[in-house]
């Protein structure tokens, strides 16, 4: 028998980060605007930098760069297409469906609406800012 207690002080951000939505009820940023709009925001520079093709990934993605930083930044025709694509990323981000990836950094991934988005590195205002906009990483280390 499981027994389930709740405490309905902590409900809403537990509820926000189980359903990859940033905590607290902030709305989730759901497209590549949004997200630059958010970073800015946040007090970031980010600027296009190239196109990106990961030969694992169905759509191209936009490179952001913040400074040293580098994202990238995938957006598809619908959450659902995000979502299937995500869900071929390994817990620890280090294998996508069948490809075992050695990244140059730690990889974080975040995905909210039609955006998935990879970030190499180890910057915690980076990726505070991140989860503020997208919500927790899906995968990663």
């Amino acid at each position: 028998m499981i027994t389930v207690i709740f405490t309905w002080a902590l409900l809403p951000v537990c509820v926000s980060a189980l359903a990859g939505l940033p905590a607290g009820g902030a709305k989730a940023i759901t497209d590549y605007a949004g997200l630059v709009e958010h970073l800015r925001g946040a007090g970031f520079a980010p600027r296009f930098e190239e196109i990106v093709e990961q030969p694992f990934f169905s759509v191209k993605g936009k490179v952001l760069a913040i400074g040293d930083e580098h994202l990238q930044v995938f957006e598809y025709p619908t959450p659902e297409a995000a979502s299937a694509e995500a869900a071929r990323i390994s817990p620890d981000g280090m294998t996508v469906g069948t490809t075992k990836v050695h990244w140059l950094g730690p990889p974080h991934f975040y995905r909210s609406g039609k955006l998935l988005v990879l970030y190499l590195g180890t910057d915690k205002g980076l990726r505070r800012a991140l989860e503020s906009a997208l919500g927790l990483q899906f995968a990663g280390q």
